[in-house]
């Protein structure tokens, strides 16, 4: 399911590599956004288990199977994959560092966690169509907390399966980082309501502090899991502190004019 069309080459690709695994079925709903493409796909989707898989992501080997190999346990309900950034250059070091993802887990550990992402997810379907995932106005990522809530209220937790991974890659460009920063600060301004509020604005510049500590500490703590030289560390500080530098001034500008930069920065 896409908000806009697939080129054809892309679409081919997906064809060939589900060729007999899968029937594949594409669906263009021009003007849905994030969770409104989830839910839509959860709705055309059969079968016991849901999976919800971002076209961003890159899964590891295994993903799949491990993801749904989760539901053997017939008490659990939804489960989540490890989302990480593989670190293959210096901006991919940098947000394998210091952006919201941690690094790689090859523990194979299994655990109940508030906190998911919704970029690899399965869950039973007649749990969905009881939640179904919240559809939100202004910002565009967040409704995880939300949708942790409506689950909670039925007497169910996600839980999180670390052999299951996904490969987010890093932003593209600075173009691109500085879009991601600046929807993240609105997103995490307006986490607890998209009007505005000093409580969302110490949220937001509060945030951007302690993620920017963090990565400063990940980096000199964790470089050699990335294979970052001592001569890089500076470029890393560098784009890590312009991240998070461009999310408070995300979280400012939200705060000033909730509304405009609640219809900007659709990702």
């Amino acid at each position: 399911v896409s908000g806009e069309p697939i080129p054809p080459e892309i679409e081919s690709d997906i064809r060939d590599r589900c060729k007999g695994s899968f029937e594949f079925k594409v669906r263009v709903s021009p003007g849905l956004e994030y969770y409104a493409l989830k839910n839509l796909g959860g709705d055309m989707a059969e079968g016991d288990i849901l999976c919800f898989l971002d076209s961003d992501v890159y899964p590891d080997e295994g993903w799949l199977a491990h993801l749904l190999g989760s539901f053997h346990r017939e008490d659990l309900v939804a489960v989540a994959g490890q989302p990480y950034v593989a670190p293959v250059d210096l901006m991919s070091r940098a947000f394998a560092l210091g952006w919201t993802y941690e690094l790689a887990d090859h523990s194979g550990r299994m655990f109940q966690s508030r906190k998911f992402y919704a970029n690899n997810l399965a869950l039973r379907a007649h749990v969905f169509r009881q939640t179904r995932f919240p559809e939100l106005e202004k910002r565009t990522r967040g409704a995880g907390t939300l949708f942790s809530r409506r689950l909670s209220a039925l007497g169910h937790g996600v839980w999180q399966n670390r052999s299951a991974r996904v490969d987010h890659p890093a932003p593209s460009s600075i173009r691109h980082l500085a879009i991601r920063a600046l929807a993240h600060g609105r997103d995490i301004y307006m986490k607890e309501g998209e009007t505005r509020s000093l409580n969302g604005l110490k949220r937001s510049q509060v945030t951007a502090a302690h993620r920017f500590t963090r990565g400063v500490s990940n980096t000199f703590r964790h470089r050699r899991r990335v294979d970052l030289k001592i001569t890089e560390v500076p470029a890393v500080l560098g784009i890590i502190g312009l991240y998070y530098g461009l999310f408070s001034v995300g979280g400012i500008l939200t705060h000033l004019n909730p509304n405009g930069i609640g219809s900007r920065f659709r990702l």
